[in-house]
């Protein structure tokens, strides 16, 4: 496992060694990349905008920052006071010690549990950075769901990203497939599609640059990305997606206009004829890399 990804489990609160059985709830994430650059004032107050949003199920108390290999921890994990959460975070977001700092609701991942994780600066592992959050989602009542989403895409699109997607899947799948981070519990794979997260660990470095993340209920896809699969009329003709908007560097293309319908069987249609015209620009398989 690469240090960005067992930071990025800890941060969420889990282990390998010690992986729980699948939770039955199901929740919603995104994860979306962002060019490597020192964060400016307004990615800052973007940032902390997301943070601090209403949009989250309770308000996000528990900081968990990742340092620079070598460096020292400039503040512990633990939860912080909602009165202080603003200058906390503008000082570990521009930290020069760390790397990486998420807010989470509790220190248990259980009960609710939501998180965001925001990449400050490139890690050993990869050159870009990488923001990602997720929240429990309840399909017969999604309203305050579908606001989080569109809060989240409106970060991605403040702060320029250029890929990323929003998977809708139980929270072990969410977390895992946001994060890049296997699980097996009593021998079974915690996400739903292993071969597919398997393709994409293994091009690490090169995700989201020369290949793409499989597509999910949401996919923001680069303006290069979109030309190179035909431009967006053809992806448009072939998965008819319900809503395409531009969102930062790219074209955002969801299944359905709510989550209330994100897994049902026409949006499984749609997912795999997504994934069927994004074939060139997938990862190769473990055969085709050999």
């Amino acid at each position: 496992m690469t240090s960005s990804a067992r930071a990025a489990w800890k941060a969420a609160g889990g282990a390998r060694k010690k992986a729980r059985p699948p939770a039955p709830a199901t929740a919603v994430g995104i994860v979306f990349h962002v060019e490597p650059r020192a964060l400016s004032a307004e990615d800052v107050a973007a940032y902390e905008d997301s943070f601090l949003s209403s949009l989250w199920p309770q308000p996000l108390r528990y900081l968990v920052t990742q340092a620079i290999p070598g460096r020292p921890f400039p503040r512990p994990a633990g939860t912080i006071s909602l009165g202080e959460r603003s200058q906390v975070l503008r000082e570990v977001l521009i930290h020069p010690d760390l790397w990486q700092v998420s807010l989470a609701t509790s220190k248990a991942t259980v009960g609710g549990y939501a998180q965001l994780s925001v990449c400050t600066r490139p890690s050993i592992d990869s050159e870009d950075l990488r923001t990602y959050g997720r929240r429990p989602l309840d399909l017969s009542a999604p309203g305050e769901s579908d606001g989080w989403v569109k809060g989240m895409l409106e970060l991605a699109d403040r702060v320029g990203a250029y890929h990323g997607v929003v998977p809708v899947m139980s929270d072990p799948g969410v977390l895992i497939d946001i994060s890049g981070v296997n699980v097996i519990a009593d021998g079974v794979p915690q996400h739903p599609a292993p071969a597919q997260l398997e393709r994409m660990v293994s091009v690490d470095r090169e995700l989201v640059t020369r290949y793409v993340r499989f597509p999910r209920w949401g996919t923001l896809l680069s303006h290069a990305h979109v030309q190179a699969l035909g431009g967006r009329a053809r992806i448009e003709d072939a998965v008819h997606p319900a809503v395409v908007e531009e969102v930062g560097r790219g074209f955002y293309f969801q299944l359905t206009t709510t989550l209330a319908t994100a897994m049902a069987q026409d949006a499984q249609r749609q997912q795999l004829a997504f994934t069927e015209l994004a074939a060139p620009l997938l990862p190769p398989t473990r055969s085709a890399r050999t």
